[in-house]
C-alpha cells in the first residue's frame, strides 16, 4: 500500500501514516525547499519551521474518507515552481529536529 502520493496536485495519505505523524491536527505548516525539491511539512503551529522558513504556509490538512486518509493541497507550489504534478507515489522521511516530514517531490 502506498503510504503517500501526489495525485492531482494535492498530497494524499494515507490513514496509517497521517495518524502518526498528525494523529488530530487540522492544520499544518509547509514550507518548500528548493533543493530537491522536496516539502516540508508539520503540524501546526511548527514554530522551529516557521523560524527556519519564515515563508512556511498554514494549511488545512482535509479528511478524505471514513478510514482516516487526509489529503493536502499544494496546486501552488506546483505553479508558483513549474514543478511536474504527475500523479505518482512519493517518498519521504521524518526530520525529528524539525518534528516534520521531508517529502521528496
Amino acid at each position: 500500500m502506498c503510504q503517500l502520493k501526489l495525485q492531482s496536485q494535492h498530497l494524499w495519505f494515507s490513514h496509517h501514516l497521517a495518524a502518526r505523524y498528525f494523529e488530530q491536527a487540522d492544520q499544518v505548516v509547509v514550507a518548500l525547499v528548493s533543493q530537491g525539491p522536496h516539502l516540508l511539512i508539520a503540524p501546526a503551529p511548527a514554530p522551529v519551521l516557521v523560524k527556519l522558513h519564515p515563508k512556511a504556509s498554514s494549511r488545512l490538512l482535509k479528511r478524505k474518507n471514513l478510514q482516516g486518509d487526509r489529503t493536502l493541497s499544494v496546486h501552488d507550489f506546483f505553479i508558483d515552481h513549474e514543478l511536474p504534478g504527475h500523479n505518482k507515489p512519493l517518498t519521504f522521511d521524518y526530520v525529528e529536529k524539525l518534528g516534520a516530514l521531508k517529502v521528496l517531490l
